[in-house]
């Protein structure tokens, strides 16, 4: 005897059916959206300046790091004859070279150098701060170089010049361009996350009425934020595997690629961690909320 649900059943089956296709729209905006914040975080001016110190661009070939042929003349070589030119005495630029602050220097200029090569932003400028911190930079190196006969303020005249002069290195956007996939670069950059947030935020709301509870809807966000921070997690800790694979098709722009996956791939780690224990205070104040609501 063939047993037809009833309308009962048939509601409930719809209900589950829309609540889980509602969840799996939330899990793939969630994962957008954290794609988009680790792509966003990874030129940050923090993070280029570590990725700087990882990859020791210092020793780059100048070529190769702007996407043309290879020339045998590290950005350290490039950097430190425009400091001769400038008359910066060689203890001193060697001092330099050796801080801390060259790595924020590039990291912030390697951040302008991106925005200006992928979406047409004025040429990378050193900012008046960055120019005072390589100032005291070169003081506390003249103060340990007692033979150096030189007064600070012409010290301080030369080092602005010279931090002024390195942008001349920057070659032009369309000579750096090459076979960069820009335009997916530029959206991914570019892109405004704020209607993607909206979006979960509807999505939620449709849960919470189609539930008559807006309570029951933590659980539906919870789960589709434990998903997105697990899957996080998991690619996260795939370096060597990632690794393996891209720098199999890109062997020559391996020692600036590799500390860029690595990079990447902890900011991926630790927002999936973030995420996924956010997602489990969710879903216990869900449970907690449905206990009360039962009794």
């Amino acid at each position: 005897m063939v047993r037809f649900l009833s309308v009962g059943d048939k509601m409930k089956f719809i209900k589950i059916f829309i609540n889980t296709f509602i969840s799996l729209i939330l899990i793939l905006v969630i994962s957008i959206s954290m794609f988009l914040y680790c792509s966003k975080s990874l030129i940050s001016k923090e993070n280029i300046s570590q990725y700087v110190k990882n990859a020791d661009i210092l020793n780059a070939d100048m070529g190769i790091l702007f996407n043309r042929e290879a020339s045998n003349v590290t950005l350290k070589q490039q950097i430190t004859d425009l400091a001769f030119q400038n008359n910066i005495p060689q203890e001193i630029i060697y001092d330099i070279l050796k801080s801390e602050q060259i790595n924020l220097l590039l990291g912030d200029f390697f951040n302008q150098t991106i925005l200006y090569i992928v979406n047409g932003h004025t040429k990378p400028v050193m900012l008046t701060k960055t120019v005072e911190d390589m100032q005291e930079v070169a003081h506390a190196s003249l103060d340990n170089h007692i033979n150096i006969m030189m007064e600070e303020e012409q010290l301080d005249e030369y080092v602005e010049n010279y931090c002024q002069s390195i942008v001349s290195i920057i070659p032009e956007r369309s000579e750096t361009l090459g076979n960069l996939p820009v335009n997916a670069i530029e959206k991914i950059i570019t892109f405004n996350s704020f209607n993607l947030y909206v979006i979960s935020v509807l999505l939620v709301v449709l849960l919470a009425i189609i539930n008559k509870a807006v309570y029951k809807s933590l659980k539906y966000l919870g789960v589709a934020m434990l998903v997105s921070g697990i899957f996080y997690i998991v690619v996260g800790s795939m370096d060597y595997v990632i690794s393996n694979y891209v720098l199999n098709q890109m062997s020559a722009m391996k020692p600036f690629i590799s500390p860029l996956i690595t990079s990447f791939l902890t900011i991926c780690f630790k927002n999936g961690v973030l995420i996924s224990f956010t997602s489990i205070i969710l879903i216990l104040c869900f449970l907690t909320m449905n206990a009360i609501a039962k009794d």
